[in-house]
């Protein structure tokens, strides 16, 4: 079917100008029966371009394929993705969602919602020790009033001081800070 160049541009479903930028874009290779003039219109046999059109596309898509392929080699996984997860995902939608966390954690940084691990840890590390001595005290003072032997005491303020080993230790994997190699000592009663 031989049309002009609106009637092609309308087949095709682009503008006008796309049209245009395609024609120089791929110059000679462009299937154009004849090249417009003064008073002489463009024609093009419709089907000839869709091919064509088609076949652009089909290496375009190749060439982005292989360019993905060749780069997936080379990529490192993305926060919170294991290396398998990663070759399942496109180069472009994993930008996307690199970018996408990049803005969130700097939102979250404005937001004052993003605290370092570091400030956390310290944090916790405070609130276990205050609460070990907290809890010691009341032991100390609750075995007193009710009148707990000595060696019945000096059990619970180890099972007590255990139990906050094991907290602590918790803590520290839940933050992901290794165990010092020594335990800390007990406290003196």
């Amino acid at each position: 079917m031989i049309v002009g160049k609106l009637e092609l541009a309308s087949l095709l479903r682009t503008t006008h100008a796309t049209l245009d930028r395609w024609i120089v874009k791929f110059g000679d290779s462009f299937p154009v029966i004849e090249r417009g003039r003064n008073g002489k219109p463009w024609q093009f046999d419709a089907e000839a371009v869709m091919a064509f059109l088609h076949a652009r596309r089909e290496e375009e898509d190749a060439k982005r394929a292989e360019r993905d392929e060749q780069l997936a080699q080379l990529m490192l996984p993305l926060p919170g993705e294991d290396q398998q997860q990663g070759g399942g995902a496109s180069i472009d939608d994993r930008l996307k969602a690199a970018r996408l966390s990049s803005i969130m954690m700097e939102n979250a940084r404005k937001a004052a919602e993003l605290v370092p691990a570091a400030k956390v840890r310290e944090g916790m590390e405070m609130a276990i020790a205050t609460m070990g001595r907290t809890i010691d005290d009341e032991l100390r003072l609750s075995c007193a009033e009710h009148g707990i032997p000595l060696p019945v005491r000096e059990l619970l303020e180890r099972r007590f001081a255990e139990a906050r080993r094991r907290a602590v230790a918790e803590v520290r994997a839940a933050l992901s800070e290794p165990e010092p190699e020594q335990p800390p000592p007990l406290l003196a009663t």
